[in-house]
Formats: structure tokens, C-alpha cells, sequence
């Protein structure tokens, strides 16, 4: 996350701007599992690089912590550039729970264990989990933020069907749990690679949402944002021209 407002990397939610459309759909999202008024586990957030993914993904991290959301949803973030197992999946999912744990979103479990990849649920503390999850409507959703650059180290090739086999589980077991992705468009993957098949199979199981670009409105709230820290209007001629940029 950046330090500040002018920071290049992943905005801070307080300096997040637009991107309306895109919050609103996925807490309607959320709040269908909670519900029960959806049998899908997985969502997608599309968009080129530099679009605004990571600093979307934070605003719903967030946005999930304020009073009118935190009873109902826990969203856990992980950067997927810090992977350094095939068992990266996993671990970041037993770290959602964790952390779901420490902040009193979910009861803690006395000798909390977990299956592999693919058994998620198999133990009987996850199934309490999951249990208090339905008995209390709420939804926690890990976040694979940055995913698509697993495709850049070769020694994690077989994260991709790791993935594949918690997606799966998750779809099963059709609880309060949801796995969200960010995924940049402007890339490309060899039809060879497990990581083409994992996008391509789970195509039909997932909701996806694009990030469009700015609106003018959002340009311009931009742009007022930036009068604001610097403690000056903007004057008209530098609003045209970077309205135009």
C-alpha cells in the first residue's frame, strides 16, 4: 500500500477515487452467498496492468471492516508475489482463517487444524468453522490479489493446480466462503501452461468484473483530490489538460 496520496503503488483506501459500480456488485456478491442466493464461490476482478486492481482490492478490504459491513463479511487480502510453495494456496487460505480468528469475526477453535489443498474442510474444526459461518451469516472471501505473476517463476508451476483443487473444494462445499482473484487482461499465457487451463475451467463458475476506465466524473473527483492535498484549486487551463491526459 502506498504511504501517500502520491505514492505510485497501490492507493491507500482513503485516497481511493471512483470504481463505484465495481464495490457495489461485489458486496451484492457477498451479501447473495450470505444469503444463500448464489452457488458461486469465485469472482474475479479484470482489468490491464496499472488499471487500479490492488488499489480496488484494498478499498474492499476496507470497506468490509466499516460498522455496516463488519458483522457480515471478512475480507483478507494476500499478495500472491510472495509465494514461495506450491502450497501457497493453502497457506494463505489457513491465514485467512486465522486472521478471521484474531479479529473476533469467527470463534477460535482449540486445536484449529486443516486438510491439504483439495480436503479444505476435511477436519472437524473447519467444519465448526463453517458451521458458525452459516449459523451466523457471514462470509469471508480470500483475495489472490497480483495472482497472474505465479506465471513468472517456473519452480511454482504447480501452485496453478493447488489452486485449482481449493476452488473445488470451496465449490463443494458451498458454504460462507468465497475465493477472489485479480487478474490482469493484457497478458498471455501458453495453452501449455496449467495456469491457461485454471483461468479456462473455472470460466463457467465464476463472476467476473471488469474495471472500466475512469468516467469523467471519476477524473474529475480525481483531480479535485489532488487540489486538495495539494492546498490549492486547481486552476482551469491544468484541469483541461490533465482531464485530457
Amino acid at each position: 500500500m502506498a504511504d501517500n496520496w502520491a505514492d505510485y503503488r497501490p492507493a491507500r483506501p482513503v485516497d481511493f477515487v471512483g470504481r463505484e459500480a465495481v464495490q457495489k456488485n461485489i458486496f451484492e456478491f457477498f451479501e447473495n452467498v450470505r444469503e444463500r442466493k448464489t452457488s458461486t464461490r469465485l469472482v474475479a476482478l479484470k482489468a490491464p496492468s496499472g488499471w487500479g486492481k490492488s488499489s480496488s482490492v484494498l478499498k474492499i478490504v476496507d470497506k468490509a471492516r466499516n460498522i455496516r459491513n463488519r458483522s457480515k463479511y471478512f475480507v483478507h487480502s494476500v499478495d500472491s508475489r510472495a509465494a514461495l510453495t506450491r502450497r501457497f494456496p493453502e497457506l494463505a487460505f489457513v491465514s485467512a482463517i486465522n486472521s478471521a480468528i484474531k479479529s473476533g469475526f469467527v470463534p477460535k477453535i482449540e486445536g484449529l487444524s486443516f486438510g491439504s489443498a483439495g480436503h479444505i474442510f476435511s477436519t472437524q474444526a473447519m467444519q465448526t468453522i463453517l458451521d458458525s459461518l452459516s449459523t451466523e451469516n457471514k462470509v469471508i472471501c480470500v483475495f489472490f490479489d497480483q495472482f497472474e505473476e505465479l506465471l513468472f517463476k517456473e519452480e511454482l508451476v504447480d501452485v496453478f493446480d493447488e489452486m485449482r483443487r481449493l476452488c473445488a473444494a470451496v465449490e463443494e462445499a458451498q458454504a460462507n466462503i468465497v475465493i477472489g482473484f485479480s487478474w490482469k487482461t493484457d497478458g498471455t499465457i501458453t495453452t501449455e501452461h496449467s495456469a491457461y487451463h485454471l483461468w479456462h475451467d473455472l470460466a463457467d463458475r465464476r463472476l467476473e468484473l471488469d474495471l472500466p476506465p475512469f468516467s469523467e466524473r471519476e477524473v474529475s473527483l480525481a483531480i479535485g483530490r489532488f487540489g486538495k492535498e495539494l492546498g490549492e484549486p486547481i486552476t482551469h487551463q491544468l484541469r483541461r489538460l490533465l482531464q485530457d491526459h
